[in-house]
């Protein structure tokens, strides 16, 4: 998944996470992707809100990761659990509701995608908002660096400066000539006690104590006393006391102002805006970066109110929980939106911290902004990209059902007005992308949209569903049913004449048309059936002839529904081992075995031994029919070891079909040669069937058949004749077989035209030196026919039906196996 990342390239420690995630599937994915990518996580799992809420309460995490839908709720339900927490959502429900209501609890939002494109993100977007914390936790501390100036209880920790400044005051004031008896016992300041200077001397009676105070605010007291007895005290000693113990509030307050200069200094060189202003919410300074993001000048806002840079249409109530916020807690943080000087709008991350003094009075408020454009730019391309079509700009699918479709269903249901949905295909997109290729693909999808979008009302939503796929739907039509789809069909009739107008792109003149689905709802069914109902209208339309409008028809759905039931159970039978191989025998003109045609069967549960015409086609149209031909090969080459071991079967040859999927896919050609030398098998035993239109006009399909050939494999050309022959393109074909379709061999005698195919298919086969072998002979006339115009091997009920391998050993009693 991606390129691999190493542990340095996010970060240098190992960090703490827990995900949250209700799918095992999903889950897995996540583990995996940790693993593969090598990535520093330490990963906890809860799959509900109740498990993670217990896991929560006696453990802390650096992130959480975490799905919207859980078992037992929704991760959004756990706001308590998260108010403290980094986390990042991540759905597959992607709705604007749920993210406006998202982005108020959690750090970061995913969408999921079907193919886990969202994990390649995670590890970036985890960096991003662990980055972003600690950045806020820096910006805390600057404040709180800033603001602890203001409070007594920053120089608690300062003990020795403040008894040195307390000595060498005294040494000054107190000459020991003058006074000798006197000394200090303590000081207390903010109520914490600092050691007597002198604590070895004993003291007596009188003591005397001065008050010590900053900015007129007494934070504590200066106790006196001698060292002897004297029955009173000289005024001059209490005015020395208390001289003292102003010169000490005096140290106390320039200490602090010298220390908030130096502090003050180097916040306002951050790279952060800083604005600061009086308890009234008057500017009074700013920093560099100020002016540098809000493009304001120092002398345009000092003295000016904040609200010069804010927008008007923030609301009251907004300013009232900030204030609230900012009055309980003495800090606030959140995004706002500021103007720059020429007026244009920009989104910030904004902190706000009041300044409080000595007796807890609000003196300042620091406000410190980031400019997080480039993030919203980033949040909002991420919105876009999930939620709209990057070539046309429509709503793509996923906007279309889970926000405007859930939402119109429940709208028609209370108001009672019907709504329609169009599902639109365009006949023959393929051929343009083909033959003038994606570019002009893209300009022609593009007018399309412009069209569609000219064509309806301004209530109504076009989205493109993917591909040459679009969509239309449209609200209240009218509460009645017939009305309301008459209008839908007006409104699709006047789409359909629109787009088979000429489209003229880059000197180019081009003609197509639509194929358009109808269904009509009025909140009975949900979003899902409607989208399936309506695909399968279009289909239908597409099956009458393309170019036209219809209906939904509940009978063609059941034939889906019943396809896909089929589809369902198929994967089952692999698993259950409902499947097996019949063989049916091939003979030379002597009635001897030349090998056998293995064919799948499949013993249903519900329909017994089920039609391989039923359900091949299904497994076609799937990626089965890739798992369904991986197991053929497995036990054909497992089969052809058994017969190796027995003389009477050591030379038969095992034929299996392969379908068009089969034979494209890049490593079919190493599949079948990794099954030939997993199992020992002689090469030539083993023949692979292709059909005409699998092959024919295709380059690839001449390089899949040259390699398949190094490999020794026999290759049969089957149902030769059916498709679009060309004598050009067969000469080129390096195969060894020609096979005649069942179809001709079932007209020899029922017309003139059955007889001349099949005599040319076996001319053709002996100018070209190929063998030739004639499938559903069933009767002698026919064996008769074929042998006289030069056919040597047959196939057919005339020599056997196709039998479980156990019966094949007393067929080929009657059919020994050739020797050549």
């Amino acid at each position: 998944m991606g390129s691999t990342l190493s542990v340095n390239d996010y970060f240098a420690e190992p960090i703490s996470l827990l995900l949250i995630e209700n799918d095992q599937v999903d889950e897995m994915a996540f583990v995996r992707n940790i693993a593969e990518n090598k990535l520093p996580y330490l990963v906890k799992v809860a799959h509900s809100v109740s498990e993670a809420r217990q896991i929560l309460a006696n453990n802390n995490f650096d992130i959480i990761v975490a799905d919207y839908n859980l078992s037992d709720g929704t991760a959004l339900d756990m706001r308590e659990e998260f108010v403290d927490q980094t986390v990042i959502l991540i759905t597959g429900v992607g709705t604007e509701e749920i993210a406006a209501r998202a982005f108020k609890i959690v750090s970061d939002y995913l969408i999921k995608d079907s193919d886990y494109g969202y994990l390649k993100l995670l590890p970036g977007r985890i960096n991003a908002v662990l980055q972003q914390k600690r950045t806020a936790e820096q910006l805390k501390e600057r404040l709180k660096e800033m603001t602890c100036l203001y409070e007594i209880r920053h120089y608690l920790d300062l003990k020795l400066s403040i008894a040195d400044v307390c000595k060498k005051t005294i040494e000054c004031l107190i000459p020991a000539m003058q006074f000798p008896n006197l000394m200090v016992v303590d000081i207390e300041i903010n109520g914490q006690q600092f050691s007597s200077l002198d604590s070895h001397l004993t003291y007596s009676t009188p003591k005397l104590q001065s008050e010590i105070s900053v900015k007129g605010v007494v934070c504590g007291k200066l106790s006196v006393c001698y060292s002897q007895k004297k029955s009173f005290i000289y005024p001059e000693e209490q005015t020395l006391i208390r001289a003292v113990a102003n010169d000490l509030g005096l140290w106390l307050e320039r200490k602090e102002y010298d220390q908030d200069l130096r502090i003050a200094a180097v916040a306002l060189e951050s790279s952060d805006g800083i604005m600061i202003t009086n308890a009234e919410g008057v500017i009074v300074k700013i920093n560099s970066a100020f002016t540098k993001i809000t493009k304001y000048k120092s002398e345009e806002v000092i003295g000016k109110l904040p609200s010069i840079l804010q927008l008007e249409c923030q609301n009251e109530q907004f300013f009232q929980d900030m204030w609230g916020t900012l009055d309980e807690k003495n800090d606030w943080h959140g995004e706002v939106d500021f103007k720059h000087k020429d007026g244009s709008v920009y989104p910030v991350q904004l902190s706000i911290s009041a300044v409080k003094n000595i007796i807890d009075e609000t003196t300042q408020y620091v406000s410190i902004f980031q400019d997080i454009s480039a993030r919203k730019s980033a949040e909002n391309k991420i919105y876009n990209l999930s939620f709209y079509d990057e070539l046309t700009s429509l709503p793509n699918r996923r906007l279309l059902i889970d926000q405007h479709l859930k939402s119109a269903i429940v709208m028609s249901k209370s108001t009672g007005y019907y709504g329609a949905l169009l599902f639109l295909d365009i006949d023959k997109f393929k051929s343009i992308n083909d033959v003038f290729g994606r570019d002009h693909g893209d300009k022609f999808l593009i007018e399309i949209a412009n069209r569609l979008t000219i064509c309806t009302r301004d209530t109504d939503i076009v989205a493109r569903f993917g591909g040459d796929e679009f969509m239309v739907m449209l609200t209240n039509l009218n509460k009645d049913v017939e009305v309301a789809s008459q209008n839908a069909r007006d409104f699709a009739e006047k789409i359909r004449n629109k787009l088979i107008e000429p489209y003229f792109i880059d000197r180019h003149e081009y003609y197509t048309s639509p194929s358009i689905g109808i269904i009509t709802f009025c909140g009975d069914d949900s979003a899902d059936t409607l989208i399936k109902h309506v695909d399968a209208a279009m289909y239908q339309a597409k099956d009458r002839g393309r170019n036209r409008v219809h209906f939904f028809d509940s009978s063609v759905q059941m034939e889906i529904d019943e396809r896909a039931k089929i589809e369902s159970e198929l994967h089952c039978a692999l698993v259950d081992k409902q499947l097996q191989l019949y063989y049916q025998i091939q003979v030379d003109s002597n009635n001897k075995t030349t090998g056998v045609e293995a064919l799948i069967r499949w013993d249903h549960p519900r329909h017994g031994m089920f039609s391989p015409l039923k359900f091949i086609p299904i497994a076609e149209e799937s990626s089965l029919i890739m798992e369904l031909g991986q197991w053929i090969l497995d036990v054909v080459c497992a089969q052809l070891v058994l017969w190796c071991k027995n003389t009477k079967t050591n030379k038969l040859s095992i034929a299996i079909n392969i379908s068009s999927r089969q034979f494209h896919d890049k490593n079919f050609v190493k599949t079948v040669a990794a099954a030939i030398q997993s199992y020992g098998i002689e090469p030539s035993l083993l023949k692979l069937e292709l059909t005409e239109s699998v092959v024919l006009d295709d380059t690839h399909a001449l390089e899949q058949i040259a390699l398949l050939r190094t490999l020794g494999v026999q290759l049969s050309l089957d149902d030769f004749g059916t498709g679009y022959s060309s004598l050009t393109y067969l000469k080129k074909l390096q195969i060894d077989q020609l096979k005649i379709d069942q179809s001709f061999v079932r007209d020899i005698y029922q017309d003139v035209s059955g007889e001349i195919m099949v005599k040319t298919i076996i001319d053709l086969a002996d100018n070209f030196k190929l063998d030739i072998i004639a499938e559903g002979v069933e009767t002698e006339s026919q064996l008769a026919f074929l042998k006289e115009n030069g056919c040597n091997m047959f196939q057919g009920y005339l020599f056997s039906r196709p039998l479980p391998i156990e019966e094949i050993d007393d067929l080929l009693n009657k059919y020994p196996m050739r020797v050549c």
